[in-house]
């Protein structure tokens, strides 16, 4: 139970500088009837002596990041995910996930490069302007 669940990932800076970051919002969390304390703390795991044998796994603010920070970097923030592995759920086994607010955030980013014009676009451009200086001449 929560009275608040968020989460959210961005990226900034340019080329040779990129940076990822994120964060989570939960307010008022209660598992099990444990009221439990939200840190900021990254991939933060609840009670995990108490749901570990039960095949259960739930990690808040979990973040991963993706990327080199000089030409690509990126972040996935899920609030709250709840793992099951090989859980027993009345007579059956449960796999899977549940993942409560999802952010993501990618950037790919390039050089500074100045264009160069290629030759033949310059001899273009100065054919045109020879061009336009006999039309004008002829007139």
């Amino acid at each position: 139970d929560a009275t608040v669940i968020g989460s959210n990932a961005g990226v900034s800076g340019d080329y040779g500088a990129l940076s990822a970051t994120g964060g989570s919002t939960i307010l008022g969390l209660s598992v099990l009837g444990n009221t439990i304390d939200v840190t900021s703390a990254p991939n933060q795991s609840v009670l995990p002596a108490l749901l570990a044998p039960l095949g259960i796994s739930i990690t808040l603010n979990e973040q991963s990041t993706t990327g080199n920070g000089i030409s690509s970097a990126g972040i996935s923030v899920n609030a709250i995910d709840v793992e099951f592995t090989d859980a027993l759920l009345g007579t059956d086994l449960l796999n899977g996930d549940i993942i409560l607010s999802h952010s993501q955030a990618m950037e790919t980013a390039v050089p500074n490069t100045t264009p160069v014009p290629e030759p033949a676009g310059l001899a273009l451009f100065g054919l045109g302007l020879v061009g336009l200086g006999l039309a004008r001449r002829r007139a």
